[in-house]
């Protein structure tokens, strides 16, 4: 709108001088022209300023050409040499040459004026828009709860990377979840917390403890996604310092204190029985109240961090829960972090420690956040009702933890835009009621884009909410501009109609067009002059009020070369709402298809031989979706919706200024 508009502009002059475009400095010479055009009486040999020479003559003069361009008649000199196109008259484009007629805009045009505008304009063809877009809209609806959320791994690699294979094989043969881990902070080991009870597993816990409830959970895996109970070191220690096993906590007394004796199978008591003789059991008697003091866990949970596993004595911390207490020394790995006094910390507590259990095998990304969501709801649930601080963790919640929250992501990242796209709609069109049919359009829009995810295979994830985002600005342009144009279709016409019939008479003054209130009537254009335009309204009378007599080239209404056409003449002349629909889809119709839709489209084509499917399957799917659903709303749903229910025109009805209709 700004840098690329005066580039644009300096391009553009460049031209005119014909300077070349990599050597701007250099200015090339004019081409020649024949002497017979430079002799003609006025300049006639420029382009579009005289008239052919009639057919067998080798010179005319005298020749009062039919073709001139406004303000230029008179008798021209010329040969049949010198025969330039004939004027056609000026476009959006310029003066238009016979040469550049048939362009692709002048089709486009064609086709709206005599095609699509008179078939939306039938009422049979108007309820099957509605019934086919009203029955589209609900399967749509239907099919939005089966949209999937996630991002396949393997759409984000090239089709030939060497992980592709790698993906596919993990997903058909691996047969083994992930860890879960149910982290529990601050755990009191103090008898009158009694927090021990509600979390271990063991004999005279709670029924609901948090790892019974994991064993729970690991008995239905197809809803919880759970595979097995949980691995607690509470447990293992707790059976490890038990009385009941007498190999496994050994002690021997020392002159600085007890230390710790392996079981009698591993070094040094294996290979000299009399190196371990003096080891004794750690604890003779059973606990006080089933469970160790905190005396006990402050003295015995290092060791029990550090004893290895064997035939003796299988219930070892060392390698399986060398990594489920925070350490209060990172360099040691039998300390625990709160398990001793430290400083105005009273100790007797684990800051964080973990109980591992498994996923069931996961492969498709519904899984994973089917098994995220599970999880976390179970922590949440087990927190709330045990009054400990639980959460659940595994390798894979960061990569899926944004998937939790998707629809409500979704609902803002589309309806915070929808809304400001209302806002400025009301702002610069002042109607509410037209801001609400364009919301109506394009909220009927992306719900048509997510039913067309469905079938595309495309998921619901950061990359497509953002392409969402962007493809409602762009779906804007499919309908604003005919939008516009219907709110402001009858000052527009009955303007453009008094000029195009100023320039065929040749007046020369500025027509001062005046306020109207109905689409497509108007008198004719008044002149600075006196002079009246003929024909000047796109639907008013063959005759010019306040000026000299009737509009002959008008044609009864303005229907004269360069007006609009006679049958959107007589319904503009009926005015309401399907004659200004009409009138707006017949001016920005080819506009939009050319400018909007079948440039987005051959843009979106060259995605679909991209390498990486992240860019065939996000990108090409859903803007070439974008582009043919943006165009049936914008061309077909929006027209006929106005042509129903439309807003009034701009100021209330009055049009702002047009030409009034003459009596």
């Amino acid at each position: 709108v700004t840098v690329f508009a005066a580039l644009l502009v300096l391009d553009v002059r460049r031209l005119q001088a014909r300077r070349p475009d990599c050597l701007p400095c250099m200015v090339l010479p004019p081409p020649p022209r024949p002497a017979a055009a430079a002799a003609g009486a006025g300049g006639a040999g420029r382009r579009g300023a005289a008239g052919r020479a009639p057919a067998g003559s080798d010179d005319v003069a005298g020749f009062d050409s039919p073709y001139a361009p406004p303000g230029r008649t008179g008798a021209v000199t010329m040969t049949k040499d010198d025969e330039p196109p004939p004027y056609i008259g000026p476009s959006s484009d310029g003066e238009v040459d016979e040469r550049s007629y048939w362009s692709l805009q002048r089709v486009l045009q064609a086709y709206f004026e005599r095609v699509h505008a008179p078939l939306l304009a039938l009422p049979g063809v108007q309820c099957g828009v509605l019934l086919l877009f009203g029955a589209s809209l609900c399967a749509c609806l239907a099919a939005l709860p089966r949209l999937e959320v996630g991002l396949d791994q393997s759409v984000a690699l090239p089709r030939d990377s060497y992980l592709q294979p790698y993906y596919r094989d993990v997903l058909s043969q691996l047969r083994v979840g992930p860890p879960l881990l149910l982290v529990l902070r601050g755990l009191d080991l103090g008898p009158g917390a009694g927090q021990l009870r509600r979390v271990c597993g063991v004999a005279g816990c709670a029924e609901d403890s948090l790892v019974n409830r994991v064993s729970a959970a690991a008995r239905d895996p197809a809803r919880s996604f759970v595979a097995t109970p949980a691995a607690s070191w509470l447990d293992d220690f707790m059976a490890w310092l038990s009385p009941d096993l007498p190999s496994c906590c050994r002690s021997r007394p020392d002159g600085a204190g007890p230390s710790y004796c392996p079981p009698p199978d591993q070094p040094p008591c294996a290979g000299n029985a009399s190196a371990c003789a003096g080891c004794q059991q750690c604890v003779q008697e059973p606990f006080e109240g089933g469970r160790p003091s905190v005396a006990q866990f402050q003295a015995y949970l290092p060791w029990f961090l550090g004893a290895r596993p064997s035939e003796g004595c299988a219930k070892g911390g060392a390698g399986a829960y060398s990594s489920a207490i925070e350490r209060a020394d990172p360099s040691d790995p039998t300390s625990v972090a709160g398990l001793l006094p430290s400083g105005p910390q009273p100790g007797g507590r684990v800051a964080a420690s973990a109980f591992r259990a498994y996923y069931t095998p996961l492969s498709a990304q519904s899984d994973f956040i089917g098994a995220m969501r599970e999880t976390r709801a179970f922590a949440t649930k087990a927190s709330k009702e045990l009054g400990l601080d639980v959460y659940c963790y595994s390798i894979f919640h960061v990569f899926f933890e944004q998937y939790l929250s998707v629809q409500y992501d979704a609902a803002v990242m589309l309806g915070v835009p929808l809304a400001a796209v209302v806002a400025a709609a009301a702002a610069l069109s002042g109607s509410a009621w037209a801001a609400a049919l364009l919301a109506a359009v394009l909220a009927s829009l992306l719900v048509h884009l997510g039913g067309a995810m469905l079938l595309a295979g495309i998921q619901v994830n950061a990359v497509s909410l953002v392409n969402l985002a962007m493809a409602l600005g762009i779906a804007v342009e499919f309908c604003a501009h005919v939008l516009h144009a219907y709110m402001v279709a009858p000052p527009q016409h009955a303007q453009h109609g008094a000029q195009q019939a100023q320039q065929q008479g040749g007046l020369g003054g500025e027509l001062e067009l005046e306020p109207s209130a109905s689409p497509g009537a108007g008198r004719g254009g008044r002149g600075k002059r006196g002079r009246t335009a003929p024909g000047a309204a796109g639907g008013g009378g063959g005759t010019g009020r306040g000026g000299e007599g009737a509009g002959e080239e008008g044609g009864g209404g303005g229907g004269g070369k360069g007006g609009l056409p006679p049958a959107l003449r007589a319904a503009a002349a009926a005015g309401g709402r399907a004659a200004r629909s009409r009138a707006a889809l017949v001016a920005v119709g080819a506009s939009v298809m050319s400018g909007v839709t079948l440039t987005k489209l051959v843009g979106v084509v060259v995605l679909a031989f991209a390498r990486t499917q992240i860019f065939e399957v996000y990108y090409f799917r859903l803007y070439l979706a974008l582009v043919i659903l943006g165009a049936a709303h914008g061309l077909v749903l929006l027209p006929v919706l106005l042509s129903l229910v439309g807003p009034p025109p701009y100021g209330g009805g009055r049009g702002g200024r047009s030409v009034r209709a003459a009596s």
